[in-house]
């Protein structure tokens, strides 16, 4: 089976106010988006977060619906 391909997913807040900022294909350039937006609010901190990218696992788990 191949490695899974990660992305790099720049994220901000929490509960109701958790978003996604950035979707990245490298930690680098997450890294970036990640100080560009600390540079833009200081008082809620950017994460980085590693997703695998296609992971069949998270599908299983959870029900799907399309609109």
């Amino acid at each position: 089976m191949p490695k899974p391909r990660k992305v790099y997913v720049v994220t901000s807040g929490s509960y109701s106010s958790y978003r996604i900022l950035a979707v990245c294909s490298t930690r680098e350039r997450a890294r970036a988006a990640a100080a560009a937006h600390d540079r833009r609010d200081r008082y809620e901190k950017a994460r980085i977060e590693t997703w695998n990218l296609d992971d069949p696992g998270v599908l299983s788990n959870q029900t799907l619906v399309f609109i």
